[in-house]
């Protein structure tokens, strides 16, 4: 049987020869039933095996969702762990460095400021202009607005929409 890619090319030959040549209208609508109920017969069998793999996915979708849960699970359980661990070294009494530790058999626990930059709360409202930057960005409901009136806009153009495949 042939493959998808063959039936096309043959059926892409086929009708640009039939252009060219005068040929017989009976021949060429015999022709043209057969070579289509074939590429019909082969997207058929396409849409089986889509069908299949549309379960598979599903099912694999399914498993993520479920191996996603588990995760954040263990994620929550693992930082409440961590979280306990913090409460009881906040709890020991500094040392004569002011540090606060616990010494395990094989860890040892203490507490450390975090790093990098201190998070910045900002009244938005009352911020002084000198304090603001200003973005500029391209107002695309108003550009699509005066290309769909027919509008001319040298920066900007709608593009052509694509296709897709029903199957009903």
């Amino acid at each position: 049987m042939s493959t998808m890619f063959e039936l096309t090319a043959t059926l892409k030959q086929f009708l640009e020869f039939a252009e060219s040549d005068d040929i017989d209208e009976e021949a060429f609508n015999d022709t043209l039933e057969a070579i289509t109920g074939e590429v019909g017969q082969k997207a058929d069998t396409y849409v089986y095996v889509i069908q299949s793999m549309d379960g598979k996915e599903k099912s694999i979708d399914s498993m993520i969702e479920a191996l996603q849960a588990k995760k954040d699970q263990i994620k929550k359980a693992k930082d409440r762990m961590k979280e306990r661990i913090k409460a009881a070294v906040e709890a020991v009494p500094p040392d004569e460095k002011g540090r606060q530790r616990i010494n395990g058999d094989v860890y040892m626990f203490g507490i450390a400021k975090n790093g990098g930059k201190q998070n910045l709360d900002v009244d938005t409202l009352h911020v002084p202009d000198e304090y603001l930057k200003v973005v500029y960005q391209p107002d695309t409901a108003k550009i699509r607005e005066a290309l769909d009136s027919g509008k001319h806009l040298s920066f900007a153009h709608l593009e052509e929409r694509g296709t897709h495949l029903t199957i009903r």
